[in-house]
């Protein structure tokens, strides 16, 4: 299950509209755009591994990892019930994802050489992640049910990123 949907994630205000910020804003897209993927990712391995038809956990991961956006929501169609409006905002998020992979750039190309336009290019940016994690919290409710089944609880997640954030700093320090 996804942190993003536990972890409140504030899309900041833009400040200066320079190329590094418009920069710095298509990143943190991208970020939550692979977010939701990973979710997505969940949802169809629990499905899957609830219906039985697959045993090895390992195994379905590897096998939906090198899936696209696209292809893991026909498996979300083919495997689980979503309600009308996850369904919409699923594709929503499709289309947001791959305008911002393969047409966000071509659309904004005069935009980036202007302080005005790359502000435009930021608030275009930020409604994007606004759908990504709408997508995200949706679909995180639906595989967090389905893991729960498992004993994949919340609060085996907390002591999961417990953990995790523990190896970063010991890694690298505090901060």
């Amino acid at each position: 299950m996804s942190r993003f949907a536990e972890v409140p994630l504030v899309i900041p205000e833009p400040a200066r509209g320079d190329l590094e910020e418009m920069y710095a804003f298509l990143g943190a897209a991208l970020f939550v755009a692979q977010g939701l993927e990973l979710e997505v990712t969940n949802l169809v391995a629990g499905v899957r591994y609830a219906n039985g038809s697959v045993l090895d956990s390992s195994t379905i991961f590897q096998e939906l990892e090198s899936r696209t956006f696209g292809r893991l929501l026909v498996d979300v169609r083919k495997h689980a019930e979503v309600s009308q409006g996850t369904e919409q905002l699923l594709r929503k998020a499709l289309e947001e994802r791959n305008r911002l992979v393969h047409r966000f750039i071509h659309e904004h190309d005069e935009d980036q050489y202007s302080t005005a336009g790359r502000m435009r290019m930021i608030d275009d940016l930020r409604s994007i992640m606004q759908v990504f994690r709408e997508a995200d919290a949706a679909t995180n409710q639906l595989s967090g049910a389905i893991w729960k089944q498992f004993g994949l609880t919340q609060s085996v997640i907390d002591d999961h990123v417990r953990a995790q954030l523990a190896r970063v700093v010991a890694r690298d320090g505090a901060g």
